[in-house]
C-alpha cells in the first residue's frame, strides 16, 4: 500500500486535472429559432444565449492548446453569429422596428 502522502498527491493531481479538463469544455451551440417565424421572447432568449455561448467559446479557447480545436471553435461562432444576425434582421424587418433587442 502506498504511504498516505503519496495517496493524497494522487488524489490532488486527479482533482486539478478533472476540474482542467472540465474548465476546457466545448460549448455547444444555442438554439437560434427560426428567422421567419421567431417571436420578440425567442429573440430576446437567443440573444442572451449568444451571450452566454461566445463567452464561454473565448475560454474554450483561451484554455485550448490545439490550433485546429481554436481554429474550429472560431469558424463555428462565426457561423453562429451569423445565423443570430439573419435572425435579429429579418425579425426587424418583419416587426418594421429599428429598436435594437433588450436582453434584461
Amino acid at each position: 500500500m502506498r504511504p498516505l502522502s503519496e495517496r493524497c498527491a494522487l488524489i490532488i493531481t486527479t482533482t486539478l486535472l478533472s476540474a482542467s479538463v472540465l474548465a476546457c469544455a466545448r460549448p455547444s451551440i444555442p438554439f437560434i429559432p427560426a428567422p421567419e417565424s421567431a417571436v420578440r421572447t425567442e429573440v430576446r432568449e437567443a440573444s442572451k444565449q449568444i451571450k452566454l455561448y461566445i463567452a464561454a467559446s473565448n475560454k474554450y479557447m483561451a484554455c485550448t492548446r490545439s490550433a485546429k480545436k481554436h481554429n474550429k471553435m472560431a469558424d463555428e461562432m462565426n457561423e453562429v453569429v451569423y445565423l443570430y444576425n439573419e435572425l435579429v434582421i429579418t425579425y426587424k424587418s418583419r416587426s418594421g422596428t429599428d429598436k435594437a433587442i433588450a436582453t434584461r
